[in-house]
């Protein structure tokens, strides 16, 4: 009954969870911390197509109250949000 989840940045969460077995899947998505964690308030989370909405509910309800965290839920494209909006602002200036 656990959620399973990646904290990777750089893969693709959707593409991890093709090699899941079936009865983990509806339970996989993606987390991502930024760093440092520890002070950084941003939680990514990351759904797949199999995904159960009900399990990012429950993972950003527990981020949210537990951690202290802000969620934005992403898509999955690699790098994430932070990372293309850092970069299209290095970029800028």
């Amino acid at each position: 009954h656990a959620i399973v989840a990646s904290n990777t940045s750089g893969l693709s969460i959707t593409k991890l969870s093709e090699v899941l077995p079936e009865g983990i899947k509806p339970r996989f998505c993606g987390i991502h911390f930024f760093n440092p964690p520890r002070y950084m308030a941003l939680v990514e989370l990351i759904n797949t197509p199999t995904t159960q909405p009900v399990i990012l509910d429950q993972l950003e309800a527990f981020v949210t109250t537990a951690l202290g965290k802000s969620v934005v839920r992403a898509h999955d494209t690699p790098n994430f949000v932070a990372n293309r909006v850092g970069i299209a602002g290095m970029m800028a200036t």
